[in-house]
């Protein structure tokens, strides 16, 4: 090899130049990456499993109807159920005397065979459509609720499906749109963020 003053180099000589060749290339490489790492998304961070969902559904109280009726909701299915002394629900309903729709956290109906599930609820009044996420604090746990027609609730449910993640709550947003005394029954509509943690109501996929 020859050099830049046109003397030929021994393999001996043209082993530094090849370490400090070496050398510089690794550094580009470590700040290509670092640049990598900062720029792009965090690799570790949680990623949401799928979108929100919508939900419409009809529920009867849990007393005056037959037992065959549904009166509760498990909230990360969004489905009505019937009461289950497993406790494969988060709330149950009932219709007070005076026309209320009262809802009844699963600790409040049942002792769950599973254990403690907390069921946090906040009556909101701000307006359904206005609530873009779920407040990070002011959840009265386990308490029954008395609502009436437009009355709005956020929920923040315990559940299975998230064990084994490091956030194991689910959040929703309800709305009662209609309760009828006579017939022992309501209607509702919301909606429900599947991904553990998540707080977004937000339409599509969540980013947080």
């Amino acid at each position: 090899m020859r050099s830049r003053c046109g003397r030929y180099l021994s393999p001996v000589h043209i082993m530094p130049f090849a370490h400090r060749a070496l050398r510089r290339a690794g550094l580009v490489v470590a700040v290509s990456a670092a640049a990598l790492v900062a720029c792009g998304p965090d690799p570790f961070a949680v990623r949401p499993d799928g979108p929100n969902l919508d939900t419409n559904f009809q529920i009867w109280a849990m007393t005056g109807t037959p037992v065959p009726y549904p009166t509760a909701f498990a909230v990360p299915q969004r489905a009505t159920v019937r009461l289950e002394p497993t406790g494969t629900f988060d709330i149950a309903f009932d219709i007070t005397p005076s026309g209320a729709l009262q809802v009844l956290p699963v600790g409040k109906v049942i002792s769950s065979l599973t254990g403690s599930r907390p069921i946090g609820i906040i009556v909101s009044a701000t307006p359904y459509s206005q609530i873009e996420s779920a407040p990070r604090s002011g959840w009265a746990v386990d308490s029954i609720v008395n609502l009436q027609v437009g009355s709005v609730f956020v929920l923040q449910v315990t559940t299975q499906f998230c064990s084994g993640q490091s956030r194991q709550v689910i959040y929703g947003k309800f709305r009662v749109d209609s309760i009828l005394p006579a017939e022992r029954r309501a209607r509702l509509s919301g909606r429900v963020n599947p991904n553990c943690g998540f707080r977004s109501f937000a339409d599509g996929t969540p980013e947080f």
